[in-house]
């Protein structure tokens, strides 16, 4: 499995901004500021798992050449000397086996939640993959987005109003206790639970082209 190309895949498919592709300007700054909790914890979620695909490749990158050396030497050598070595340096490169099958398993629940949090701060904008060894980045989608310019334009303004909530919440936190708090409780509900169900997406299929037949005039000449 190649992890790598994993989430580069993801990273390219969530550039291309689907979503906020023909976005007037304002509307679009405005959006990214209301996504700024999303941004970052998928800021974060892309870092740690390039520190997991790091540390991944140091352990695994003498794997193979340790093992070919194994058993070539083996082929070569008596008993006692291939003893030896089967015994010595075999539990090492197992050692480096089961490493690397513990990752495969770390992968694939950083993945899982790489997945969702690059989903909703895309609104949808990319194809939703959970499953690590499922992935498919080969081939490019073209989306039908719903919901539409109104729809987008409602979602970002209770956004930015529960936002703003937040902020005059901070500010007047002696005044107003609790208004900080449902403010943060309304960007959650409408980050974590209005949009997954409100953005999607479904792929556009091409219509089949039907030949027209020529009329039976011009087949008889």
């Amino acid at each position: 499995m190649n992890y790598q190309a994993a989430v580069q895949g993801l990273i390219a498919e969530a550039k291309r901004g689907v979503r906020f592709q023909g976005m007037g300007s304002a509307k679009k700054v405005l959006l990214i500021i209301g996504l700024i909790p999303l941004i970052v914890y998928t800021f974060f979620s892309v870092v740690s798992y390039y520190v997991l695909l790091f540390f991944y490749k140091g352990f695994t990158a003498p794997l193979e050449y340790l093992h070919r050396i194994v058993k070539d030497e083996s082929k070569d050598v008596k008993h006692a000397t291939q003893f030896a070595v089967y015994w010595i340096a075999f539990p090492f490169v197992f050692f480096l086996y089961v490493m690397q099958s513990f990752a495969a398993f770390m992968f694939y629940f950083q993945w899982f939640g790489l997945m969702v949090c690059m989903y909703l701060v895309t609104l949808g904008g990319v194809k939703f993959q959970p499953f690590l060894m499922d992935v498919k980045y080969d081939e490019e989608t073209h989306w039908v987005l719903t919901p539409g310019n109104t729809g987008t334009t409602v979602f970002t303004v209770f956004l930015i109003f529960f936002d703003a909530l937040i902020a005059l919440g901070i500010l007047l936190a002696d005044s107003f206790p609790g208004l900080a708090g449902i403010g943060a409780l309304g960007v959650m509900v409408m980050l974590f639970l209005v949009n997954p169900l409100t953005f999607k997406k479904h792929a556009l299929v091409a219509a089949p082209v039907v030949e027209e037949e020529a009329p039976a005039e011009e087949v008889a000449e």
